[in-house]
């Protein structure tokens, strides 16, 4: 078995079906691919973040309190498990990240699949984790 199946960890596509009524929460294996803060109207700061994962690329937005919490994580080329919600609006489903932690933290240490993710490039990220977390 493969280390993001044995930590629970979805597909982005799992999640957005998993929300077609509403919304769902789930951890997703994913990379960092950019990040945009801004201010909100009252001053609290907040975050669009792309984010890459073996199906493909897909925004989140991170609120204040979640973004004081893992900002130190949120940088292009992390490889993290993130938590996401995912709420279903009419025919559009949008993304919340509520929490992230490095992959590393979340798997045993010295795993040799981390060492490999940290050192790919994001294509070859994508092609990894397809392989060894989602190959059936």
């Amino acid at each position: 078995t493969d280390e993001l199946k044995k930590l629970g960890a979805k597909t982005i596509s799992d999640l957005a079906t998993a929300a077609k009524d509403g919304r769902a929460e789930g951890d997703i294996g994913v990379v960092v691919k950019g990040i945009r803060v801004r201010r909100s109207k009252s001053g609290n700061p907040f975050a669009w973040v792309e984010f890459s994962e073996p199906a493909g690329d897909f925004d989140a937005t991170v609120f204040s309190e979640a973004l004081q919490r893992c900002r130190d994580l949120l940088t292009p080329g992390s490889v993290l498990l993130v938590r996401l919600c995912a709420e279903t609006n009419e025919s559009d489903v949008r993304f919340t990240c509520e929490g992230a932690r490095s992959l590393d933290s979340a798997t045993a240490a010295g795993n040799r699949m981390v060492r490999e993710w940290h050192s790919a490039d994001q294509s070859g990220f994508r092609r990894r984790l397809r392989h060894c977390a989602y190959s059936r």
